[in-house]
């Protein structure tokens, strides 16, 4: 994982193949190369807890992840700084996985933040964690709660500016895991 997918230039994990820089399908690329795109995939070895409990590169992702993702409604899915954030996919596609927030991955990185602030070897790390914890829970309760008092649904995925539900509804799948935040139960 880190040999592939690890930038020590830039402190993030990235998506690793043959990628063209313009999105433009091109099946002649000769080399593999980063993605170069800060979103969900940049934080999946921390969101799903693989990264060791003195691993150095916690304080770091953490304050990336705050920097970088974190909107006043939850975890956005792509860096509102990339090109790609909130950009079609396709004309006529809008845009799915560049920039709406994902209650399912706002569950991981709940769990996670909570998972490195209990147990993280390091005590500023786990303080940080405790309060990125603390800021997303509230964050995302709000989000959810909000949208949920206003129109009786929940959402497959929320606007990351506004917070407002998007896309299908009612959605009762991952948006759901609320209960379990709400709960505290990972």
């Amino acid at each position: 994982m880190n040999r592939l997918h690890w930038d020590p230039a830039t402190s993030l994990y990235y998506d690793y193949g043959l990628h063209s820089d313009d999105g433009l399908f091109e099946d002649h690329l000769e080399r593999l190369q980063f993605v170069r795109r800060v979103g969900y995939v940049s934080f999946f070895p921390l969101f799903l807890q693989i990264l060791p409990l003195n691993s150095p590169k916690l304080a770091p992702l953490g304050t990336l992840v705050a920097n970088e993702l974190l909107s006043l409604h939850g975890l956005m899915s792509l860096s509102p700084r990339d090109l790609y954030f909130e950009r079609p996919n396709a004309p006529g596609d809008a845009p799915y996985w560049r920039g709406p927030i994902w209650m399912n991955i706002n569950y991981l990185a709940l769990v996670s933040f909570q998972h490195y602030a209990t147990h993280a070897s390091d005590k500023s790390v786990r303080e940080q964690y405790q309060s990125l914890y603390d800021t997303l829970r509230d964050r995302v309760v709000a989000a959810i709660s909000h949208e949920y008092k206003a129109t009786g649904y929940l959402y497959e995925q929320y606007n990351p500016h506004t917070g407002r539900g998007q896309r299908c509804h009612p959605f009762s799948g991952w948006t759901a895991l609320v209960v379990n935040i709400l709960a505290e139960t990972y």
